[in-house]
């Protein structure tokens, strides 16, 4: 049903690493940006360091979804097991199963990071 093209969400990852590694570098010098608010700086990267790490987990699925079936297929040859799971995992439309159920743990995901962003932003300085 859903064609998940890893190539893509691999780039997208990349992207989102490389966006927090050079805010982590510039981090102080973007101190003027807030009015010099350490406390609202703070704040905003905490939100946006969730939002990446949430986007980078998200993009990475697909990847790791296919190469757990991938694994599971080359463990259950390698030992000629062929019933049970087995039968699932060996069955031609597996990945396509797989792609779906990726698809809307992606969609969960996102959603549940949006949400822990929020909490983060209105949460920050309550302790």
């Amino acid at each position: 049903m859903f064609e998940l093209n890893k190539t893509v969400f691999l780039w997208i990852f990349v992207v989102l690493l490389a966006t927090a590694i050079i805010l982590s570098i510039i981090g102080e010098r973007t101190l003027s940006l807030f009015g010099g608010n350490r406390d609202l700086a703070g704040q905003c990267y905490a939100t946006i360091y969730t939002l990446l790490a949430g986007g980078m987990f998200i993009c990475l699925l697909p990847n790791l979804t296919s190469w757990f079936v991938t694994i599971a297929r080359r463990l259950f040859d390698y030992f000629g097991i062929n019933f049970g799971v087995a039968k699932f995992v060996f069955n031609p439309t597996t990945p396509n199963i797989v792609a779906n159920i990726t698809f809307w743990i992606m969609i969960i995901v996102g959603i549940l990071t949006i949400v822990a962003a929020v909490n983060v932003w209105n949460s920050w300085g309550q302790s």
